[in-house]
């Protein structure tokens, strides 16, 4: 059994078994941060992380709460998402200028048909 990070009550234990945790590495990979990073976010040592991701230690209950926090989306936006974000606008940009070249590439019944395929879809 891990020990409790920050002591171990009767009543800590009871409340930290009721609180589901998202796996630590999903938790740093979906919002792109270094487990320095969530250490600070979470008001904790680097070790600390490195223990959670470990299987050393559990996160102790107000940690548990910051990475709840995180999870939910009110603290994950950073500069890298935003970077991530434009990264993806930029991409998606791409591909549809090279969609209007291929449609101008193509005869009118191509166009034609294309377009049927598109009203079919729902779009």
């Amino acid at each position: 059994m891990r020990k409790n990070a920050g002591g171990s009550s009767r009543l800590q234990n009871s409340f930290e078994n009721e609180i589901p945790i998202t796996p630590i590495r999903v938790i740093l990979e979906e919002n792109l941060l270094s487990q320095n990073e969530l250490a600070k976010k979470c008001g904790v040592s680097g070790q600390s992380v490195s223990n959670w991701l470990n299987d050393v230690r559990n996160p102790s209950v107000p940690a548990k709460k910051k990475l709840m926090a995180i999870v939910r989306g009110s603290e994950h936006r950073s500069k890298k998402d935003d970077e991530l974000l434009l990264s993806v606008i930029s991409k998606q940009d791409r591909a549809m200028e090279q969609f209007g070249e291929m449609v101008e590439g193509m005869t009118d019944e191509q166009r034609s048909k294309l377009t049927k395929m598109v009203e079919k879809m729902g779009g």
